[in-house]
């Protein structure tokens, strides 16, 4: 987190953004996997406020958002894709 904001702040002049993406549980292959799952899955996400895993797509979708210039002001930032659960 550190580094995103040091680099927001040497690159910034140079019109260049830098911001750090942190996902939460998210149903997807590989280490995801458990959330696939709704045996193994379910008792992790009782703790996330939206009681349920994250999709790969959603994830996506904050990605596309960062990079659009919708968010061209955005920088410096660091953003949680993790249904709540850093608000705990």
């Amino acid at each position: 987190m550190a580094l995103t904001r040091l680099l927001a702040v040497q690159y910034g002049p140079k019109g260049i953004r830098v911001n750090c993406v942190c996902p939460g549980a998210t149903a997807a292959e590989g280490m995801g996997s458990v959330f696939l799952d709704a045996e193994l899955g379910g008792p992790l996400v009782r703790y996330v406020p939206l009681r349920r895993a994250g999709q790969p797509a959603e994830l996506g979708a904050t990605l596309v958002a960062l990079l659009s210039d919708s968010t061209s002001y955005v920088t410096g930032q660091i953003i949680a894709v993790d249904g709540g659960a850093t608000v705990r």
